[in-house]
């Protein structure tokens, strides 16, 4: 593992992906959330606790910087990382927002919906991101195998 690529991967996903969510939510979308809120309406804190936000988007570009080069596999990077990304976003959204939808009335599927493609747009954005710190992927098993080879002659 390069846990300095995975570092520099993980902040700038997470700076990046950060400031898109407060642009989307707080800035751009802010109406839409208001008026798509679940049947008991708008449930956002008056003075949203950026830490414990803050903290939601390290640990998932933290996680997404550790699994990425685990599992890169074609010649386009970035094509790789935005398809993670994307996936990821999808994973991190979709599935706990329609448990809550169907269990819950603090929801609506407008809302499922909307901020489930939000997501994987920002997972697909992070994603490219981290791909790009990692760098086109290395066959060293390769290089390694033709080293032990020579080693043995």
């Amino acid at each position: 593992m390069d846990l300095k690529k995975l570092l520099i991967g993980a902040v700038v996903a997470f700076a990046v992906m950060f400031l898109l969510s407060y642009l989307w939510h707080v800035v751009l979308m802010a109406d839409f959330y208001q008026s798509n809120a679940g049947e008991v309406g708008a449930v956002d804190r008056e003075n949203p606790m950026f830490f414990y936000i803050g903290l939601g988007y390290l640990s998932l570009s933290l996680v997404m910087a550790y699994i990425y080069p685990k599992g890169a596999e074609g010649d386009s990077h970035i094509m790789d990382g935005i398809k993670f990304g994307a996936i990821m976003g999808f994973l991190w959204i979709v599935p706990l927002s329609s448990v809550l939808y169907g269990a819950t009335i603090i929801t609506s599927k407008t809302l499922v919906f909307g901020d489930g493609l939000y997501h994987i747009v920002e997972g697909a954005i992070g994603g490219a991101l981290i791909a790009m710190v990692y760098g086109k992927r290395n066959d060293t098993s390769a290089a390694a195998s033709s080293d032990s080879v020579e080693s043995n002659e």
